[in-house]
Order: C-alpha cells, then sequence, then structure tokens
C-alpha cells in the first residue's frame, strides 16, 4: 500500500490520506473499494473492458444514482465518486470472457486508484509458480560444465 501526501508537511488530519491499491484479477473475488464524494476513485485493467454493468450508478450527472461513473468505451480505466454522503453501488465488470465484480461504498479512507493486473503478466504464473530447488541449480552447473 503506497500512500501519497502533497507537498513535504504531513498530511493534514482533516484530509484523508490517498490510497493506491493494485489487485490481482481473480473472477471469484469480490472487490471491496471505497470512495468518496470529494474525489474520484479511478479503477484501471490491463486492457479495455468488452462491457460494464452497474446498479445504482449512474454515467449522466443529470440522471439520479448514488454514484456516477465517467467511462469512455475503448479505455482502460474508468472513474467513480460518490454523489451522496452513504452511497452504495455495484458494477460487473466483463474482461476477456470474465465478469469481475466490484463494490463501492463511502468511507473515511477511500481509494484514489487502483490497478487491477494479470497474475500472469505480473510474474506469478505456472511457470514461476516451479521454484527452482538446490538440486536443480547443481543439476544445470553440471551441465553447463560439461
Amino acid at each position: 500500500m503506497a500512500i501519497v501526501a502533497s507537498g513535504a508537511a504531513a498530511p493534514s488530519q482533516t484530509k484523508p490520506p490517498q490510497v493506491v491499491k493494485q489487485f490481482p484479477l481473480d473472477e471469484r473475488t469480490v472487490y471491496e473499494i471505497p470512495i468518496s464524494r470529494d474525489a474520484p476513485t479511478t479503477l484501471m485493467f490491463p486492457s479495455a473492458p468488452t462491457a460494464i454493468e452497474a446498479a445504482n450508478v449512474s454515467a449522466n450527472p443529470e440522471t439520479p444514482a448514488p454514484v456516477l461513473l465517467a467511462y469512455t468505451p475503448g479505455r482502460y480505466f474508468f472513474s467513480v465518486r460518490a454523489l451522496e454522503p452513504t452511497a452504495k453501488a455495484a458494477v460487473n465488470v466483463v474482461w476477456k470472457n470474465k465478469t469481475y465484480v466490484v463494490r463501492f461504498a463511502v468511507t473515511g479512507e477511500p481509494y484514489a486508484s487502483v490497478t487491477f493486473y494479470e497474475d500472469d503478466l505480473a510474474g506469478r504464473g505456472a511457470a514461476s509458480r516451479r521454484r527452482a530447488t538446490p538440486e536443480t541449480l547443481l543439476g544445470l552447473l553440471d551441465r553447463a560444465k560439461s
């Protein structure tokens, strides 16, 4: 978790810290994302989502909903901001033929940014799970010597 403060001074007591998060994409996980009325929370995907379906969310400020969504089709990200002090909403993001469930709620410590990443691209795929044992390394050294 990274906390970013503007300027050299410590963050003020009245403003919550800006929290930046990263999560591996897992269609079996419900992501609980805290948001606020004062600032947007931006969610970034590895590539453009195929579809976004939502409840209690509106992309039009004139259409009443507890949460405002800003999204341009084809972009890798979208942003949300609460319009009500106790706003709660849910978004299903379809990406690479899988559905990812994201729930939003207003809290005192909202996330400023959330980046979702593919576990395989982050080096945690099947190849990296095969750890090199001392025996394997010694065998490779012996092979290299001969």
